[in-house]
């Protein structure tokens, strides 16, 4: 490619990457220069790729233009360099920077000679940090042969059953040419880290107790697949009476490491803690009761709504009127011309036709109308006393806002009260005004969830819960046929893992979890744990 584009002025060449500086745009034209020698060559140009006409470009990690050349900012985001002299040496390893100060990348230089790299490597603050790097000078044993002072770089490897001092090499400018030529993995290797988890044991699909006691779900497939990988030990402390506030305590006060239930994500966690990549797409749902048969005399009158009997009542007055004015010569009262028009709605037959052609005419469209409504109003008659007819159901969170119905929850701690309460749309406002909080009571099955299961099938409240929970829920209980769920939902986002603020190796979760999304890993067990559950719930049903 250099041999190809090196003789022209303007252009500078790496591999298959172009670059085309100068300074006017009349010097700019000689692009075509460049496009005539690549059709030349019979090659081509990646347009989705490329970029035309810019006054600052991206090059090679570099953003070049203006006059200037500087490293593309989210490369180096992140990364914090500090220098650590002789006279802070001793205080530095006791230093710990606030709560809220976090880095992901940190190279630590220091310029004494009594370099104790371990001591600072161990420190909580590189600890928690996922990229470490530290470079110290070097005295070789024999000092004579060297021309100018030397530096070594070296990391620590906290959880590796090995060396965990890690000797990344000496630093020069051709050394370190990558990112990961820097900072090694430090967490490849965590046989010594034991994972600290807490999981509430009724949130299905994602972590659940079988009959028998022992854990079951999708996180926990996740989790042992991933501790494998990693070589880690974790422990799991589960409860069926739980709330997300005391657990998001313990996370924030670094007791528990990690927590596998599913999570929504909301900017408020975003701040609090570490979140992983996405379980599921889901919200909270509302469930109301399939509202009862209308009354059978209703059939009768059903297959047309009020306001298409409001306009067949005024059609046949309108109509009786007409053709009385037209046919007034024949001195008929105005309730038999009324008559004679309205029957033809009963398909009943007119024993006479009017002579005039003129009338005729006129009655031709009522009489095809009337028809399609008889034969319609037939059909859908026959229909209604084939299927039970069900009052309309509500669909829209506005319906439901309008509506009398009342809002049950149960109340462990989600965010949903308090942001329907505080929302600024009237929608979710009125929600909240009508929310009715459940107290979770660890003598229940469901933890008190059956209260507001008995407050919908009562046809007073809508149960709003998680889905996909609230649908199992009603199908494990065997009345899911007696209700029914609202098909907008609130609060609709991702579900993921929650991760203390300072673990510093979630990234490899996320790596992890990465691939087997792409293997469909993922979707497959939380699907897989949703029909095991339900066919359980049938069985029990069916035994019971």
């Amino acid at each position: 490619m250099n041999n190809l584009l090196g003789s022209i002025e303007g252009v500078g060449v790496y591999l298959d990457n172009i670059v085309i500086y100068l300074s006017t745009w009349e010097e700019h034209f000689r692009i075509k220069k460049v496009f005539q020698k690549l059709r030349g060559a019979q090659l081509t140009i990646n347009l989705e790729k490329s970029q035309f006409g810019k006054a600052i470009v991206r090059y090679l990690g570099f953003e070049e233009g203006r006059g200037q050349i500087a490293p593309v900012a989210a490369n180096i985001e992140g990364v914090i360099i500090m220098v650590v002299t002789s006279a802070e040496e001793n205080w530095w390893p006791f230093w710990h920077p606030p709560d809220y100060w976090q880095s992901s990348s940190i190279v630590l230089v220091t310029t004494s000679p009594s370099c104790t790299t371990q001591d600072f490597l161990k420190t909580k603050f590189l600890q928690q940090t996922s990229s470490v790097a530290m470079v110290c000078p070097y005295v070789p044993h024999n000092a004579s042969t060297t021309h100018g002072p030397l530096f070594k770089a070296w990391t620590w490897l906290p959880y590796s059953s090995g060396q965990r001092l890690f000797d990344i090499g000496f630093w020069h400018s051709n050394r370190f040419l990558e990112w990961s030529d820097l900072f090694v993995d430090r967490f490849k290797d965590m046989s010594l880290k034991k994972i600290n988890i807490w999981a509430n044991t009724l949130d299905m699909p994602f972590y659940y107790a079988r009959e028998d006691g022992s854990g079951s779900g999708q996180t926990l497939q996740i989790l042992d697949v991933l501790s494998k990988w990693l070589h880690h030990k974790y422990t799991i402390e589960g409860s069926q009476l739980f709330n997300i506030t005391v657990i998001g305590d313990l996370l924030e006060r670094g007791e528990m490491d990690l927590q596998i239930n599913g999570a929504v994500q909301t900017l408020e966690r975003n701040k609090k803690y570490l979140i992983s990549a996405p379980l599921a797409y889901q919200g909270f749902s509302l469930i109301l009761q399939v509202p009862p048969p209308v009354p059978s005399w209703q059939n009768i009158v059903y297959p047309f709504t009020w306001s298409v009997w409001l306009a067949i009542f005024i059609s046949v007055i309108f109509t009786s009127v007409a053709f009385h004015l037209l046919y007034f010569e024949h001195q008929k009262s105005f309730i038999t011309n009324a008559l004679t028009v309205g029957q033809v709605l009963l398909s009943n037959a007119l024993a006479k036709v009017p002579e005039s052609w003129r009338i005729r005419c006129f009655l031709l469209p009522w009489w095809l109308g009337s028809w399609v409504i008889a034969m319609s109003y037939t059909c859908n008659l026959i229909a209604i006393l084939t299927v039970p007819v069900f009052p309309a159901m509500i669909k829209t969170l506005l319906e439901l806002a309008e509506s009398n119905f009342r809002l049950c929850m149960l109340d462990y701690g989600e965010f949903v009260p308090e942001a329907l309460a505080t929302s600024d749309q009237p929608v979710f406002k009125a929600l909240g005004d009508k929310l009715h909080m459940v107290p979770t009571q660890d003598f229940m099955a469901e933890m008190g969830g059956e209260q507001c299961v008995e407050r919908v099938l009562s046809g007073t409240d809508a149960h709003l819960e998680a889905y996909p929970y609230v649908k199992i829920l009603y199908d494990k209980l065997g009345i899911g046929e007696k209700v029914y769920m609202v098909k907008e939902r609130l609060y609709a986002s991702y579900v993921s893992l929650l991760f203390h603020k300072h673990v510093p190796w979630k990234y490899k979760y996320d790596i992890g979890m990465e691939k087997l999304r792409e293997a469909g890993l993922i979707q497959k067990w939380y699907k897989q744990h949703i029909d095991v559950f339900l066919k359980d719930s049938v069985s029990k049903i069916v035994s019971a």
